[in-house]
């Protein structure tokens, strides 16, 4: 039997530029990425995303979906047979070939410097083996060329190893997250790193000066204090009869955090029965400006959930069996090991996330981890035309308004 390897995402999220910061291209501005492929990317995200939350029951959740589908779907190149197969029906991309996956991945990596001269978006992703082992020719040119990966080769037998791959992570997450690996056993043979780094702030920042601590009600009916943000604006902004939302930009405009208040005769859980990807898409479309009071909760959470059960119960249980998982496309021992690779498998993915919202903005980090086995003051309106004041559990998302990537969605039952 041969562990595998571990597949690990980082997402980081920073609400302040550094004052000498600059972008570093915007050659790409006009680049756009496979619509179909983006749209099956989001289904994937809602199932994956409903399927923590129902498993949570009343708890805060956030993860970063395009971190789990993008190492997912690098993963499933190495995969073959039934194991490929189940992987792509899973992640909802099974219509398309690997070309056409692969370079819309590529497209979201290159779009990255599209974005706006005021937000950072880096993509990164790194693949360490065991000196024992070699990445076969094929799944090492996609890695490369589509995922931008970097390569290395460790002595996994070394603790020197471990510090290497942690200090990586640490790196490509601004040092949020410090540790990923806390040991390599001795049959574990290729780890695999994507780090998500967004940096941006608010387009309109809160006042830190009217920050008030007020009642928040939690899920059970309890009260907590909590420190509320306020602003009174014009406001991109939706109203249903079971919710309101709005949208807060960062930067120029282009990324939004979206923030959904279900209305008093509904709960998060009803609306969490709404999220599907053509209500979502629906419900984008009908933002509109509108003058409005807003009160939005200050709040950090950190969250960690193991999403094996989950996902074999989307579909790619096959990858999860010692007998029937097949890996065979990913890497080969080397010819002077005298190694045979009988069997490997994923046993275990961990997702783990932080995200701290404040006046300034956002920062958030999120860490997935595969195991496998082998400013301008607007003009305030004095009689707002809304008020929306998110005292209750509440759902939001972050996301890039024109291709419609979600980063990050989250599910607030307790800030």
């Amino acid at each position: 039997m041969v562990k595998l390897f571990w597949i690990c995402t980082f997402v980081i999220f920073f609400c302040v530029l550094p004052a000498d910061y600059s972008p570093k291209s915007f050659a790409t501005a006009g680049a756009k990425v496979d619509q179909e492929i983006i749209d099956s990317v989001s289904e994937f995200s809602f199932s994956l995303f409903l399927k923590i939350a129902e498993d949570e029951n009343n708890k805060n959740v956030f993860i970063s979906p395009l971190s789990v589908a993008q190492i997912l779907t690098l993963t499933a190149n190495g995969a073959g047979g039934k194991t490929r197969q189940s992987m792509l029906a899973a992640l909802k991309l099974d219509k398309f070939d690997f070309s056409r996956i692969n370079q819309a991945y590529r497209d979201i990596k290159q779009l990255r410097n599209a974005f706006d001269p005021k937000v950072r978006l880096d993509i990164a992703n790194s693949l360490w083996t065991d000196q024992k082992f070699v990445l076969k020719e094929r799944f090492l040119k996609v890695s490369t060329a589509s995922y931008g990966a970097k390569v290395s080769s460790l002595d996994f037998a070394d603790k020197a190893s471990i510090d290497a791959i942690n200090n990586w992570v640490s790196e490509n997450t601004g040092g949020k997250i410090q540790k990923i690996v806390e040991n390599l056993e001795p049959d574990s043979s290729l780890v695999l790193l994507n780090a998500v780094y967004f940096k941006g702030d608010w387009s309109e920042k809160f006042d830190k000066k009217v920050t008030q601590s007020k009642a928040f009600e939690l899920a059970g009916g309890n009260k907590k204090q909590v420190p509320m943000m306020s602003k009174r604006n014009s406001f991109s902004y939706l109203e249903e009869s079971e919710f309101q939302a709005v949208e807060l930009p960062y930067g120029e405009g282009r990324i939004k955090m979206r923030v959904f208040l279900p209305g008093l005769n509904s709960s998060l859980e009803a609306f969490c029965r709404q999220l599907t990807p053509a209500n979502w898409k629906m419900w984008r479309g009908k933002f509109s400006a509108r003058g409005g009071y807003l009160e939005l909760p200050r709040f950090k959470i950190n969250y960690d959930k193991e999403l094996s059960e989950i996902l074999k119960n989307l579909g790619m249980s096959s990858a999860f069996e010692r007998e029937k998982a097949n890996f065979s496309n990913m890497l080969e021992p080397l010819t002077r090991q005298n190694l045979l690779l009988k069997s490997t498998y994923i046993d275990a993915v961990l997702h783990k996330a932080f995200v701290d919202i404040n006046e300034e903005g956002a920062e958030a980090a999120a860490a997935t981890s595969v195991l496998v086995m082998s400013q301008a003051e607007p003009k305030v309106r004095p009689s707002p035309a809304f008020t929306m004041i998110v005292e209750r559990p509440f759902f939001f998302a972050i996301d890039d308004t024109e291709s419609g990537i979600l980063l990050f969605l989250g599910l607030i039952y307790n800030p």
